[in-house]
């Protein structure tokens, strides 16, 4: 089988390309810029880039038996809402573009990654739970959840094989921004970790490698349609940040819990993982272990 990866420069890409190739699969980056990738044979894709979209992807996927499609527009504000437009034209038509472009090449499996687009809530949520994808990140997570509806409508066609993987708050070796690289960079420093909303927020969290290693066997596995890829159970700031400064070993007075306003509690559901159990024997790592071993990757960086 040969494999196929849409934003394998990416933080998720990488490591999907890494267990990819750990596997004895021969692998494909399908990148913006093939340079970052002078190892791996590449072809040059880009999906902000309308004109012509549709031959450049049947060039692209010729020769591929599958593909992995992470690519996607990430913006660098969340709540502005001129990155709308951006959003919908990569994350959602790219993803239609592609699905129609693997039809018409018949591959025998894609994986598309949505995201967590529930409503929020505290219990866990299965994959038929309601789509509300507004209340954090709107027109990120809009477009995602359009890209999921847009790979259902096709996989019910019945013409194309299709797992949709809906991992929660990824992280791991390799994530640039966010909470658990901010928490850890200051807490190494021994400075002070502000938590200003102690438990209204929640997310859960999936170890990237976690990810990466559900996405390769959902490609040789048979089953399709959507996957959640969580934890399973949701954290908060504090839990984070006291976990931590256990696993940093730093006094426990750096983290400074501050009394926030009232507001509507926030964040994303915990997700039900017990398909992705039964379909692929899914099994990832806690909290408390993720966070160990990205510890541990960390301090290999300094």
């Amino acid at each position: 089988m040969k494999v196929g990866v849409t934003g394998a420069t990416g933080f998720i890409g990488r490591h999907v390309l890494a267990a990819l190739e750990a596997g004895g699969v021969e692998v494909c980056a399908l990148v913006r810029n093939s340079s970052t990738l002078p190892d791996v044979e590449t072809r040059a894709i880009d999906f902000s880039d309308t004109n012509g979209l549709e031959g450049r992807l049947d060039e692209v996927l010729a020769g591929l038996d599958a593909v992995v499609h992470g690519a996607a527009h990430v913006p660098a504000d969340y709540n502005d809402p001129s990155e709308a437009r951006l959003c919908l034209e990569v994350n959602a038509l790219g993803t239609l573009a592609l699905l129609e472009a693997s039809k018409r090449a018949e591959l025998v499996k894609v994986a598309v990654y949505s995201g967590n687009v529930y409503r929020f809530g505290s219990d866990p949520v299965d994959e038929d739970g309601p789509i509300y994808p507004s209340a954090r990140a709107p027109y990120y997570m809009i477009s995602k959840a359009c890209a999921d509806f847009y790979a259902d409508a096709v996989l019910r066609e019945g013409k194309l094989d299709i797992a949709i993987l809906r991992p929660a708050a990824v992280y791991g070796p390799g994530l640039g921004r966010g909470m658990i690289p901010r928490f850890i960079a200051r807490l190494e420093s021994r400075q002070s970790v502000v938590i200003k909303d102690a438990d209204g927020y929640r997310a859960d969290l999936v170890y990237v490698e976690d990810v990466a290693a559900a996405t390769v066997t959902a490609l040789h596995e048979s089953m399709t349609g959507p996957f959640n890829l969580g934890s399973g159970t949701t954290s908060t700031p504090l839990e984070i940040a006291r976990t931590l400064v256990e696993l940093l070993d730093v006094p426990k007075d750096l983290i400074e819990v501050r009394t926030a306003r009232e507001t509507e509690p926030m964040g994303f559901s915990p997700l039900n993982i017990q398909r992705a159990r039964g379909a692929f024997g899914y099994q990832p790592r806690s909290m408390r272990q993720g966070l160990s071993d990205y510890v541990d990757w960390w301090r290999t960086q300094s």
